[in-house]
C-alpha cells in the first residue's frame, strides 16, 4: 500500500489499525523505511530521554544516553505492509458471526452459507484493548447449546448494550467481550475495553517535536564559557547578531577550557562553599568577572544563569529571534520599513495600527520564520489513554538490524513566536499574590524576574507555564481561516521560560505557501482580538469555568498540543470568582 510520509507517521506506523478505502481493516505490519541523515541524532537522543523520563509505564526502551548504537534513526517512504485484521466476521444479510483463526482459512470471496444463505461476510469492527498496550479481537462467547454457529451481535448503536444472541434458539448469549488482560501487571482495571475499530483509544502514537537547526551557532552555545549568558542576554533584547556577539565572550573569556555543562557541574560540586568564595572560585576558573555577561550572572543568579542557559528551547530561542545561521525572520518592524521605504504611508499607519494591537493584546515582540526546521520523531505508541501516568509507552518493533526504530518526519515549514509583555505577566503574578516582591515596570528588569523565577521551579514558574500554554491553544483555537491553515495542522512550541509562544505549521513538506507571514503583516490585529475573546465564554458553561476551567468545546486540541491538553485553564485569562482549582486565579491576564 502507498502512502506519503505525513500519512505514515500520523496514521500507518507499526501496530496502527486502520479502515482501509476499500472497505477491509487492517493491522500495520511494517513500514519501508530509508536512514535519516539530516536530524543531529545527539538532540534527538537528548530528548528522547527526557520524553521516557515522564512515564510511569513503559517496557523496552534502552536509555538512549547510554545505548544510542540500540536506536535507529529513519524515515517512511511510500510503502506500507498490513494484513487482514480482525478475522471476526458477520454476514451482511442475515449477520450470523463467523470466526476464522488464521487468514489462510479466509476464502477469497467469503460467503455465509448458514441454512444456504449467500450473503457476503464482512468483518466485525469492533476490538478489545488495554492500557498495556494489549490489542485482540473482540471476545465472542459460544451458545451453550449451538456453539458458536448461529450466533448474531445486536447491535443498538451503543456498544454498551450490545449483546450477542443464539438464532437457533433465541437466547441471549453473556459474556461479550468480557476478557481480563494476561499479559501485563498494571495496576488498575484489568479487564480490555471493547471499542469500535475507529475509536482514537485503539492506538496512541507518542512523538515529540525537534527544532533542527544549524549546528555550528547552537554548538558553540552550548560549547562556549559565556553560551548560557548569551542565551539570556538575547531574551533581555541585549543581542543584535548572535555570532558576533558570541565573539565578543569568547574573546573576554578565552582562558575558560570549559563547556557550560561542566561549569554548572562544578558549580553544584562548590555548593557548600560560601557564595562569594564559591563565585570568585568560579570566576578564576572560567573567566569574566567585569564584563556584561557576567553582569547577567549577577543580576539572575550564577547558579540560575548557569541552568537556564543550557536549556535547549532557550538556545533555540536565542538563534530564532536573532535570525541565526539560515533562517529567515521576520518582524513586524522589517514590514513597516520596507513599506516605508516604497512611500507606501497607508501600509505604514496599517502597520503601526498592528504594533499596537499586539501591545494591546499583552505581547512584546512578534517574529515569524519562513524556513523554521522542524521534525517530527516518534518513539512509540499506547492504547486506550495517551496519559504518561496511566497507559504504558510500548516501542515499535525492531528493525532487520534488531535496532528499535525511530521514525523521523524533518521538514521546513512556517512557525510564528509571540512573546508576552514581561511587565504585564509581572503585573498579573502581582495580582494574584504570587510576587513576594513589587511587579518591575521596566521591561529588562521584569525579564530577569521572570528568569529568576523560572530558575527557582515554583509557583511563579507553573503559573506562567500555565499561562503561556493557554494563550498559545487560544491562538490556535481562533486562528479560523485567516492563515490558510485550520487548527488541526497547527501545533504548539512553547518556551515559558522566556514567557515565548511558538505555533508553527505542522504539515510536513517539502515547501511553504507563506501563509503566517501574510498573518502577521496583513491579519494580526484580527486574529489577537478573535483569541483574546474567542474563548471567555464556552457552550459547556458553567460546568466548564467552574469545574474544569478547560473542555473540548473551548480550549483542548486534537492535535499539535505538547502536554496532552493538561493545565489549561480559562481562568488564566478572564479570572475567577472562586479560584479552588490548583491551576485557577481570581485575576485574568487579558481581563
Amino acid at each position: 500500500m502507498q502512502r506519503s510520509k505525513t500519512q505514515v507517521m500520523f496514521n500507518h506506523l507499526p501496530g496502527q489499525v486502520f479502515r482501509h478505502e476499500n472497505g477491509l481493516i487492517a493491522q500495520v505490519q511494517r513500514v519501508a523505511t530509508e536512514p535519516s541523515y539530516e536530524i543531529n541524532s545527539q538532540l534527538v537522543f537528548d530528548a528522547l530521554d527526557r520524553e521516557l523520563h515522564r512515564w510511569t509505564h513503559q517496557t523496552g526502551f534502552r536509555p538512549p544516553l547510554v545505548n544510542p548504537d540500540r536506536y535507529s534513526l529513519v524515515e517512511p517512504v511510500d510503502e506500507v505492509v498490513y494484513d487482514l485484521w480482525p478475522l471476526n466476521m458477520r454476514c451482511k444479510r442475515c449477520g450470523v458471526i463467523k470466526i476464522f483463526n488464521d487468514i489462510t482459512d479466509i476464502p477469497k470471496s467469503p460467503r455465509c452459507g448458514r441454512n444456504g444463505c449467500p450473503g457476503h461476510l464482512e468483518q466485525l469492527p469492533f476490538l478489545q484493548v488495554h492500557q498495556c498496550g494489549e490489542l485482540k479481537p473482540l471476545l465472542i462467547q459460544r451458545c451453550n447449546i449451538h456453539g458458536f454457529k448461529s450466533l448474531v451481535l445486536d447491535d443498538p448503536g451503543n456498544f454498551a448494550d450490545a449483546q450477542l444472541r443464539c438464532l437457533d434458539c433465541g437466547v441471549p448469549v453473556k459474556g461479550l467481550g468480557y476478557r481480563g488482560c494476561t499479559g501485563c501487571n498494571l495496576p488498575g482495571d484489568r479487564y480490555m475495553r471493547s471499542l469500535p475499530v475507529r475509536a482514537p483509544g485503539r492506538f496512541f502514537t507518542q512523538s515529540f517535536p525537534l527544532v533542527t537547526l544549524k549546528s555550528g551557532p547552537l554548538q558553540r552555545l552550548k560549547r562556549d564559557a559565556a553560551g548560557p549568558a548569551v542565551v539570556l542576554a538575547t531574551y533581555l533584547d541585549d543581542v543584535r547578531d548572535l555570532e558576533e556577539e558570541l565573539d565578543a565572550a569568547a574573546s573576554v573569556r578565552k582562558g575558560s577550557k570549559y563547556t557550560p555543562e561542566e561549569i554548572e557541574l562544578m558549580r553544584q560540586g562548590m555548593a557548600s562553599l560560601p557564595e562569594a568564595l564559591r563565585e570568585q572560585a568560579m570566576k578564576d576558573l572560567v573567566g569574566g568577572g567585569d564584563d556584561k555577561w557576567s553582569e547577567i550572572e549577577d543580576q539572575v543568579g550564577a547558579h540560575a544563569a548557569g541552568e537556564l542557559g543550557i536549556s535547549q528551547r532557550l538556545q533555540e530561542r536565542a538563534m530564532i529571534f536573532s535570525g541565526a545561521g539560515d533562517l529567515r525572520v521576520r518582524r513586524l518592524e522589517h514590514f513597516e520599513e520596507i513599506a516605508r521605504r516604497l512611500g507606501q504611508q497607508a501600509t505604514v499607519r496599517r502597520l503601526q495600527g498592528e504594533q499596537q494591537a499586539l501591545l494591546d493584546a499583552g505581547f512584546a515582540r512578534a517574529v515569524v520564520v519562513e524556513n523554521f526546521p522542524i521534525a517530527l520523531v516518534a518513539y512509540g505508541w499506547t492504547r486506550l489513554s495517551n496519559k504518561d501516568s496511566e497507559a504504558r509507552l510500548n516501542p515499535f518493533p525492531q528493525l532487520k538490524n534488531d535496532k528499535t526504530p525511530l521514525y523521523v518526519s524533518t521538514s521546513n515549514t512556517e512557525a510564528v513566536f509571540l512573546e508576552l509583555d514581561p511587565v504585564r505577566v509581572c503585573a498579573w503574578l502581582a495580582e494574584n499574590d504570587l510576587l513576594t516582591e513589587p511587579a518591575p515596570t521596566d521591561p529588562r528588569e521584569a525579564r530577569l524576574l521572570i528568569l529568576r523565577e523560572n530558575a527557582a521551579e515554583g509557583a511563579v514558574a507553573q503559573a506562567t507555564s500555565n499561562l503561556c500554554h493557554t494563550v498559545s491553544h487560544s491562538l490556535i483555537r481562533n486562528l479560523g481561516e485567516l492563515s490558510g491553515f485550520g487548527e488541526d495542522t497547527m501545533a504548539e512550541y512553547l518556551i515559558p521560560q522566556a514567557l515565548t509562544i511558538g505555533l508553527y505549521a505542522n504539515v510536513h513538506q517539502e515547501f511553504t505557501l507563506g501563509a503566517l507571514v501574510s498573518l502577521v503583516e496583513h491579519h494580526l490585529s484580527t486574529w489577537l482580538r478573535a483569541a483574546v475573546r474567542g474563548t471567555e465564554t464556552c457552550t459547556w458553561d458553567p460546568r466548564c469555568s467552574e469545574h474544569d476551567g478547560a473542555c473540548a468545546n473551548c480550549l483542548h486540541l486534537a492535535f499539535g498540543c505538547e502536554h496532552r491538553n493538561q493545565d489549561l485553564d480559562r481562568s488564566l485569562l478572564y479570572g475567577t470568582a472562586e479560584p479552588t482549582r490548583a491551576t485557577a486565579v481570581a485575576h485574568g491576564y487579558w481581563a
